[in-house]
């Protein structure tokens, strides 16, 4: 075959037009097959693409486009659900609809039980006998999480992984009154030597750095020299001489660490005239 490129002449084309006999016909063996294949030098290209089938011939769009839709509409007949003759779901009855209410308001009031008595509960200081930390009409939250963990219904810690460390704000209850929620600060923790004399604390026959305490009287009651037992904790108020703690309780001045509830993380309420400055206020 002759290939002619613009500008340049193929040496192979110059030496076929100087032998040129005139005929018209040319044998040229094609390999495939064994086989020799005539080809006629001015319709070659177009014998040799009719006889392998090949046509230059452009598709019709429409044509296959309609030949396609013709085959994806049965297909999409199958695949398609019958929708327009299915059963409608009765509409839920009167009866239904208060039984779902109820299950739901059941299951919000236990989630809220549980995490009242093992995460987190909100308390509303009642006295003043923690002025000037906390203040009549102050809301803080609790954490029941900070010592242990504790389950509805049970008085003491399920499983115990800390202890009350000197300065924590607590809340707890006391045997003679298991159902009055009381709140005071640590101060002496388990083998402390606790001494308090008029406005001194004194911890391990060292002064105690008490910037939170207020004294009003000078100091009403004084306490000890006693050393606080295993498992147990003295507890102050911090406005000293309008509050009762364990340097008035008749039975024991000690508390036992399991009547512990949690301790007080923050303020997030307060109707004390300086609420402004109180809320989300982190207790310390």
């Amino acid at each position: 075959m002759t290939t002619e490129r613009p500008g340049s002449i193929d040496s192979d084309s110059a030496e076929l037009a100087d032998h040129k006999d005139g005929s018209e016909n040319t044998n040229a063996n094609i390999p495939g097959n064994g086989k020799s294949l005539s080809i006629d030098s001015k319709n070659s290209a177009e014998d040799l693409g009719s006889q392998n089938g090949l046509h230059d011939e452009a598709i019709d769009p429409i044509t296959a486009t309609t030949e396609l839709e013709a085959y994806v509409e049965p297909l999409e007949a199958v695949l398609t659900p019958e929708v327009e003759n299915a059963p409608t779901p009765p509409p839920p009855t009167a009866k239904q609809e208060v039984i779902s209410f109820l299950k739901t308001v059941a299951l919000f009031l236990v989630l809220a039980f549980f995490l009242r008595a093992s995460v987190v509960e909100a308390f509303k200081i009642p006295s003043a006998s923690m002025v000037p930390t906390l203040r009549i009409g102050d809301h803080i939250l609790v954490s029941k999480l900070s010592y242990g963990l504790r389950l509805p219904l049970l008085s003491g810690f399920l499983y115990q992984y800390g202890e009350p460390v000197r300065g924590d704000i607590v809340v707890f209850t006391r045997d003679e009154d298991p159902s009055t929620n009381i709140i005071k600060r640590v101060v002496g923790i388990p083998g402390d030597l606790i001494e308090v004399r008029n406005t001194k604390v004194l911890i391990n026959n060292q002064m105690s750095y008490e910037p939170y305490a207020r004294y009003e009287l000078n100091g009403i009651k004084n306490f000890g020299p006693e050393r606080v037992p295993a498992g147990h904790i003295f507890m102050l108020g911090d406005n000293r001489d309008h509050s009762r703690d364990s340097r008035f309780w008749d039975d024991s001045p000690w508390l036992s660490i399991q009547n512990v509830k949690g301790r007080a993380m923050i303020i997030y309420w307060s109707w004390d005239p300086s609420w402004r400055d109180r809320l989300g206020k982190i207790l310390r």
